[in-house]
């Protein structure tokens, strides 16, 4: 399973401490990972860690659906 459309639609209120369900810990969690660990998550939650990629990679474009891949 991976983030619904409420969580990327609201992601960067996940990272800021919005939400307690699972997908909302666990972008906190990719968030703060240094790199070894990110490619630890990577192995369990491949598509999680792509879409942390894609929105830190692209900022608000992203956040606004212009480029959510």
């Amino acid at each position: 399973m991976t983030f619904s459309d409420f969580d990327l639609e609201h992601f960067e209120d996940l990272l800021y401490g919005k939400g307690t369900w699972f997908h909302a810990w666990l972008a906190r969690l990719i968030a703060k990972a240094d790199s070894a660990n990110l490619e630890r998550l990577r192995l369990g939650f491949p598509e999680e860690v792509a879409a942390y990629e894609r929105w830190l990679g692209s900022g608000n474009a992203w956040l606004r659906g212009e480029d959510r891949g």
